[in-house]
């Protein structure tokens, strides 16, 4: 709504729909709505960068009022100063909760729209195509001049938008390719941020002196719709990279977003929105140590309780065979990790082998669903001791 005036993916502003039923009514209350921003222009950018507070009210007769102004003595900042301007230029690109058909097209029409600010080779491509269609059309634009004595051709449109907005992307599997359009829900929803970053990076790369460069802020709803858990996790990865650049906000419910903030230099920060008693939001600030906490409040805990259980009780075991391990004799040159908690088989085939049983060690990880626990041991016992077989 700050940027955009818009509620909604295409839902423009109205004051007397989207006007809070909860808020004050008495007498002198101003109808109103206000939002302030608190923002840090980037110093390496700016000389004069200091905090400022960016206001803006929405007031019953359609008027909108912007403020400007900085924190530390209140002056106001006016549009010649560069910092306005990149606050004028500032994107917010929004991806809703259902990224539909309507949300890949306004997304490939914004892409449309930074390569036509940003790059001539979309025109010159575009009447390349445009001649190419001529041609093909010939005869019936031939027969219209014949027929109806007005001279006619394919001409190129004003502007690209509609057509590119219904492109597609597609992928070529042996002789078949497969379009965006007809891929699941989740991975069309994978290539929506590498979409959004290349246009933030293409905005960015202009180079004309006394330009002032925009910056991007995403506002990400329920990243992880329709993800499988472990690509949820990659997701979250990637926004975490990107973030590095990018002021992103996002929300979810899945543990795969909200346990990116490890600690208090990672560049994430958490917040946890409910409603009071009266129906109105408010939000409380998390960090790492309310993790158990909100995993309970979003569901959680009773799924993913029995998985912790397992790991903990194979870390257990781990450190409990580490510590048979450490006090083993170290005449012992050779050990062997096994499945089976009886080894006479296994102790005759070494045996038969030629194995020194005085300097063999049969050790036992309890199970097949021990295999990776094996795999931990054997790299400690590597590291331990050097030179073991």
């Amino acid at each position: 709504m700050f940027f955009n005036n818009e509620t909604d993916l295409g839902q423009s502003f109205r004051f007397e729909e989207d006007y809070c039923y909860y808020a004050n009514t008495g007498t002198g209350t101003r109808r109103e709505i206000r939002i302030d921003f608190i923002i840090s222009p980037p110093k390496e950018r700016f000389q004069n960068a200091r905090l400022l507070r960016w206001t803006k009210k929405w007031k019953r007769d359609g008027s909108i009022i912007d403020e400007r102004n900085f924190v530390n003595d209140g002056s106001k900042i006016f549009p010649q100063n560069n910092i306005y301007k990149w606050l004028d230029k500032l994107k917010y690109r929004y991806v809703p909760a259902i990224k539909g058909a309507n949300y890949f097209l306004s997304l490939m029409g914004g892409l449309h729209d930074v390569f036509e600010s940003h790059s001539k080779e979309l025109a010159l491509q575009g009447q390349s195509f445009i001649s190419g269609i001529q041609n093909i059309t010939y005869h019936i634009t031939s027969e219209l001049n014949d027929r109806i004595g007005i001279p006619n051709t394919i001409q190129v449109p004003s502007d690209f938008k509609q057509l590119f907005s219904n492109l597609d992307f597609g992928s070529k599997v042996g002789e078949n390719t497969f379009h965006l359009k007809q891929r699941g829900d989740g991975i069309k929803i994978r290539h929506i941020p590498v979409i959004l970053k290349y246009m933030s990076d293409e905005e960015k790369n202009i180079s004309i002196p006394g330009y002032v460069k925009s910056d991007t802020i995403w506002g990400f709803e329920e990243p992880e719709n329709n993800l499988e858990l472990n690509y949820a996790y990659d997701l979250a990865s990637s926004l975490k990279e990107y973030s590095k650049d990018i002021q992103i906000f996002l929300t979810t419910h899945s543990p795969a977003f909200y346990s990116l903030d490890v600690n208090d230099n990672d560049g994430v920060n958490m917040y946890y929105v409910e409603q009071n008693i009266e129906g109105c939001s408010f939000i409380k600030k998390i960090n790492q140590s309310n993790l158990e906490d909100l995993h309970d409040k979003m569901g959680v805990l009773p799924i993913i309780t029995p998985y912790l259980t397992k790991i903990i009780k194979h870390q257990n075991e781990i450190e409990s065979l580490k510590t048979k391990i450490d006090e083993l004799s170290e005449k012992n040159k050779c050990y062997v990790l096994t499945e089976d908690e009886k080894s006479q088989t296994l102790i005759k085939y070494f045996q038969a082998n030629g194995f020194n049983l005085h300097e063999t060690k049969f050790i036992s990880y309890n199970g097949c669903n021990q295999i990776n626990a094996a795999f931990i041991l054997a790299n400690y016992l590597i590291e331990q001791r050097p030179g073991l077989l």
